[in-house]
């Protein structure tokens, strides 16, 4: 509930190619966690991978201007984007203590029902507070896809791919976001491409 919660409320005062920037540092969060609470060591090959994963953040960051860096300020938007990265690289690390003989279907069930439980007091808070819901086709079309692609396709998907290739390599996935997130804002939000 937690990580596509936040990202929802984090679009609401950021944009959607600085929230990707943010959510590749995923599989930085993920090899750090992995090593403070699973005592996994890093390795030759990891500790120069998270040299270049910081420096290319860093980079992205900045645009290239180190200056930048002293001068940085983020939105609120920005803040929540961390806390969410931080609750999908613990959700991804917690995927490999899923007990013996629980299926993937059964797995994802069970994740459903309480994510919908806890979502209940968040949405009950926002209809008690006055939220309006004006029902469209497009409204209809955005939850269909949140609903089935963004929540049970997206981490049924990602708890197979945990289970077949382990947490960091599933991670590596995540430089791509800035690519797709950059295009798709462009062609769907109008957002410039800078």
């Amino acid at each position: 509930t937690i990580p596509n919660t936040s990202i929802y409320a984090a679009a609401h005062s950021s944009e959607t190619l600085n929230l990707s920037i943010i959510a590749i540092s995923t599989p930085l969060f993920v090899l750090l966690l992995a090593r403070i609470f699973f005592g996994e060591p890093l390795s030759r090959t990891r500790a120069p991978g998270l040299a270049v994963i910081i420096g290319g953040i860093l980079m992205l960051i900045s645009r290239g201007d180190r200056s930048a860096l002293l001068g940085l300020t983020f939105q609120k938007g920005d803040l929540i984007m961390f806390g969410n990265v931080f609750g999908f690289a613990t959700y991804t690390l917690m995927m490999r203590k899923t007990p013996a003989g629980v299926g993937s279907l059964s797995l994802m069930y069970v994740l459903l029902i309480f994510a919908a439980l806890f979502a209940a007091p968040g949405a009950a808070w926002e209809h008690f507070n006055g939220a309006q819901v004006h029902f469209s086709w497009k409204l209809a079309g955005g939850l269909l896809y949140v609903a089935l692609g963004a929540s049970i396709l997206a981490y049924f998907t990602w708890n197979l791919a945990v289970a077949y290739a382990g947490s960091a390599r599933s991670s590596i996935i995540y430089y791509l976001l800035p690519v797709f997130s950059g295009l798709e804002a462009f062609f769907f939000l109008g957002e410039p491409i800078t």
